[in-house]
């Protein structure tokens, strides 16, 4: 379903006049859009992974990273249901989307005070791609939002 409104979105952006046909709604004949945007085009992207499978990608790096390497060495073991917890709202794993990062690091503020933040994105044998998509979502949308929500200046390019 997804897919077939995007479909529509991208027809309705790139004509005055839509013709379109999918299984989730009635089809458009030739139908007017008013409203046209003032800019040439109107400026779309998908806005990548959802905060599920944020998750759920990291864990089995998370559960690597902790368990125990040797019989009997440190390390635990991570089940599922724990790592839920550690990822969700009130958890102390800062993982998900964007927006949820810059909450919880809100919220941890407004709880304890904090005034800095610092946080491993490296852990368990992540691919470097990984990694570097968390570091590019650091720098470019979860510091800037925490930066201009405490009223700081813009941190460095």
């Amino acid at each position: 379903m997804f897919a077939e409104k995007l479909d529509l979105l991208l027809a309705i952006r790139d004509s005055e006049y839509v013709t379109w046909s999918g299984r989730h709604r009635p089809a458009l004949n030739h139908l007017p859009v008013p409203s046209r945007p003032q800019q040439a085009r109107l400026p779309l992207w998908l806005g990548g992974k959802a905060s599920r499978d944020a998750r759920a990608d990291l864990f089995p790096f998370y559960r690597e990273y902790l368990r125990p390497k040797t019989p009997g060495g440190r390390g635990w073991l991570v089940s599922a249901e724990q790592y839920q917890a550690l990822s969700g709202p009130f958890g102390a794993l800062m993982t998900g989307s964007p927006q949820e990062v810059i909450a919880k690091i809100l919220t941890e503020r407004e709880l304890f005070g904090i005034d800095r933040f610092m946080g491993q994105v490296d852990f368990g044998g992540m691919p470097a791609p990984m990694v570097g998509d968390s570091l590019e979502l650091l720098a470019t949308e979860v510091a800037p939002a925490i930066r201009k929500e405490l009223g700081l200046p813009p941190g460095p390019a």
